[in-house]
């Protein structure tokens, strides 16, 4: 005998109080075997139990895909977003910088006073990098996982 059979002859002894009535079917007589019938149900516990486990992993992947696509798809069109805003912001930028420049009668003087802008707000930014730029990114990272 194999060890799984003397474990399962032993589950078998341990149980011998119980009725033999297993899944609708009642144990009698010369064609019921109770360690047969009781080794059968547990081939088919363990069947149904690998069976849930790979299910589980197989929505555990399509989840996970799902939401690394979801994530994708929102990093991709936000900067498609920023790409094409830069572009008119530049636009607008150059277009006040020669406007600037001639009110202040040299064209390069807008530019001067449009990099000073721009040098003012990067410091701005770079002083409190993590409140405005770090933690806003990693609360959309981690809304678009758990959601």
């Amino acid at each position: 005998m194999t060890r799984t059979d003397k474990e399962l002859e032993e589950l078998v002894t341990v149980e011998e109080d119980m009725s033999h009535e297993e899944n609708g079917k009642v144990l009698s007589g010369d064609n019921a075997n109770p360690i047969s019938e009781r080794k059968e149900i547990i081939e088919d516990l363990f069947e149904k139990a690998e069976t849930y486990a790979k299910t589980n992993i197989e929505l555990f992947k399509l989840k996970f895909a799902d939401k690394i696509a979801v994530i994708i798809a929102s990093l991709v069109s936000r900067i498609i977003s920023v790409i094409l805003f830069s572009i008119f912001f530049l636009l607008v930028n150059v277009g006040v910088a020669i406007w600037l420049g001639e009110e202040l009668g040299h064209l390069y003087y807008g530019f001067f006073v449009i990099a000073g802008v721009y040098l003012f707000i990067t410091l701005i930014i770079h002083i409190s990098r993590d409140k405005l730029i770090k933690r806003p990114i990693i609360d959309t990272i981690i809304s678009q996982i758990l959601k």
